[in-house]
């Protein structure tokens, strides 16, 4: 399930301030060139604004839980509540 959520990030960093619906291809170019051709420090913003769910410019607890909901994990272990934190490879 998380190339789904990460499709949907991309999608909302990718889509500019006014345009509702489809991403228009100048805003999809601008977002492939962050992604393949930019500085180190604007990858680091884009993967910041990935990350910032409700953006306020901030990652919160709240953004963090929803990108961990995501996150396949093995057997019946909580990995919240501080057990192992183990990636399902079967996926």
């Amino acid at each position: 399930m998380l190339p789904g959520i990460i499709n949907d990030r991309f999608f909302a960093i990718f889509e500019k301030k006014g345009e509702n619906g489809p991403i228009h291809e100048k805003s999809f170019v601008d977002g492939l060139s962050k992604v393949y051709l930019s500085c180190l420090t604007d990858k680091m913003k884009m993967t910041f604004e990935m990350f910032d769910f409700d953006n306020d410019g901030y990652v919160s607890k709240e953004d963090a839980r929803i990108l961990l909901s995501y996150v396949p994990f093995k057997g019946n272990k909580n990995p919240i509540s501080g057990n192992a934190f183990t990636l399902d490879s079967s996926n």
